[in-house]
């Protein structure tokens, strides 16, 4: 009787471990995301530099099918893709560094509400080439931008937190966090600037540019970092306030590992160069492995963008270099020697993390925008 009873028990408790793991499951995915628990929950060092960042990199792919443009490719074990793009405006001066903003035709153009969701860095693309300027070879996320809210449609709206320059003019000028950079060009070629705090005559200067940014490196100079955080501290209340001296400290993005989006332009501003780092795990997943000092895959840190554009330096010449904005909205499209664009979305689109390739028409590309996108053009 006694062994009839523990039986029937045993059978009650099935579908309530049933219960138990779908919540698991759910609650992993919702809170955490897609990542192994078993790399999620490793003991690491967090302050451990990424494995690919420094150069040159090993097992390579290198394209150079157009003009002026090199495209560097590779991948490592922790589910990393890096791409680095080398534009050398000497070889090809039609190339030109401009910017898209959302704002620019949504509902109500110019007011700061940004309708950004919609169109992704694909339907950005296909838009730039619409307007017979010449052919974008390369458009990736631009700075940083706050939400006014979330949603996935039409109305999603997101708001610039630093002044914008397009085409020569100034928009936005409200808030002013560290670090300002764009480009003026000129008869010899583009002229790139940067500055701390700029005011609104410097951003009257550029004919492309924006504020928020970081700078990692300042005329070959690396600039101070703000140290990792302790396990389990709170991080500092934004908008962190920042010297001339400092990259400009942004509590948890610059210490999880991440996707990220970093620019540097040669001392003779004959060469841009732009990083692209994609990884498969989400920005949420990314913090908390952060905040517990735990392994997670793929991803780099803003110090790990730092070292990398130190090493180029060391190679190639002294450098300027930029961070921006990334993680789950971080994503890219680039031309390919057929004709056709490779895209890796953004984690926001809810499409899986993976290359797609396009025609020019981007039917089917992927929404889940930015505020803005940098591009490259060649208006030959």
């Amino acid at each position: 009787m006694k062994k009839r009873k523990l039986k029937i028990l045993a059978l009650m408790c099935i579908p309530l471990l049933a219960v138990f793991c779908i919540v698991a499951i759910v609650a992993k995915k919702r809170f955490v995301g897609d990542e192994p628990i078993n790399t999620l929950w490793e003991n690491s060092d967090i302050t451990k530099p990424a494995p690919l960042a420094s150069w040159p990199w090993k097992n390579v792919k290198k394209d150079a099918s157009q003009r002026g443009v090199t495209r560097f490719e590779t991948a490592s074990n922790d589910g990393t893709t890096a791409i680095l793009f080398s534009f050398d405006f000497k070889t090809n001066p039609n190339l030109r560094w401009e910017i898209i903003d959302q704002d620019e035709d949504d509902k109500v153009p110019g007011d700061n509400k940004i309708n950004y969701w919609m169109r992704g860095v694909g339907g950005a693309t296909r838009d730039l080439n619409a307007r017979g300027r010449g052919k974008v070879i390369a458009a990736w996320n631009g700075l940083f931008f706050g939400y006014a809210n979330k949603k996935s449609d039409e109305n999603a709206e997101a708001f610039h937190v630093s002044p914008v320059v397009l085409n020569s003019k100034v928009l936005y000028y409200t808030a002013n966090h560290r670090w300002g950079f764009g480009v003026k060009n000129t008869p010899r070629g583009p002229v790139w600037k940067t500055a701390h705090l700029p005011s609104r005559k410097w951003f009257a200067s550029l004919d492309w540019g924006g504020g928020s940014a970081q700078c990692l490196v300042l005329d070959g100079k690396p600039l101070k970092l703000q140290p990792f955080p302790a396990m389990g501290a709170a991080a500092m209340p934004q908008p962190v306030k920042s010297t001339p001296a400092e990259v400009g400290h942004i509590p948890i993005f610059d210490h999880m590992k991440t996707a990220r989006a970093s620019l540097a332009w040669s001392k003779d501003f004959r060469h841009l160069y732009v990083l692209i780092i994609k990884e498969d795990d989400s920005e949420g997943a990314s913090a908390l492995a952060l905040k517990y000092h735990r392994a997670l895959q793929g991803g780099w840190t803003v110090p790990d963008l730092q070292k990398f554009w130190l090493a180029l330096q060391a190679k190639n010449g002294t450098l300027t270099a930029m961070n921006s904005d990334a993680g789950d909205v971080g994503q890219v499209a680039f031309l390919r020697a057929d004709g056709k664009y490779d895209l890796l979305p953004s984690r926001q689109s809810g499409a899986p993390y993976a290359r797609k390739t396009f025609n020019p028409d981007f039917k089917g590309a992927p929404a889940g925008g930015a505020a803005m996108y940098f591009y490259v053009l060649d208006t030959s």
